[in-house]
């Protein structure tokens, strides 16, 4: 993880210009703006894969990847206007907020799977099933990104807070 916290992302123009119409499209949705940690690429070397990471917002997030599909117009969306192509523009490349996240599925000791029902103001799949842990990542208290934040500890604290497990049954 090359986690980089003083770089902050920056909206495109066409972003910028319809901002209030995207943000419009989560009208029944709960917000509140915050730095969100944002993935810049990820690149393989070999058996060795480097996630590069920077900052962005909440809001930011809203107005790019959350509505992505958002009709401004007759065919025109945030896809049909960056991502338009038979493949995904690469993260490099991306004129999405892209935050951090982190989905997984938590089996219980009786092999039965812990799936919970979002609430009606989530921002995405508003009342339905979703995986046992859907979460963005949360910013560490240093505010600094390490693989074992990444890749462990934010996931730990989030079932303990999220799933409401005890400590001791993970």
């Amino acid at each position: 993880v090359e986690d980089h916290p003083e770089k902050q992302f920056e909206l495109d123009g066409f972003l910028e210009n319809n901002y209030l119409d995207l943000f419009a499209a989560h009208h029944r949705s709960a917000k509140k703006n915050f730095d969100t940690v944002r993935v810049d690429d990820c690149v393989l070397d070999g058996n060795v894969a480097t996630i590069y990471l920077s900052r962005s917002t909440y809001y930011h997030h809203l107005i790019t990847n959350r509505a992505v599909d958002y009709l401004l117009d007759d065919d025109l969306s945030v896809r049909t206007y960056f991502d338009y192509g038979p493949k995904l523009v690469p993260l490099h490349k991306s004129k999405m907020s892209n935050h951090a996240g982190i989905n997984g599925l938590v089996y219980l000791k009786d092999g039965e799977l812990l799936l919970p029902k979002r609430t009606g103001s989530s921002t995405i799949s508003k009342n339905m099933i979703t995986s046992s842990i859907a979460i963005m990542l949360s910013l560490p208290k240093s505010n600094d990104v390490t693989a074992e934040y990444l890749f462990k500890q934010c996931i730990l604290d989030n079932l303990v807070s999220r799933a409401r497990m005890d400590s001791a049954w993970i």
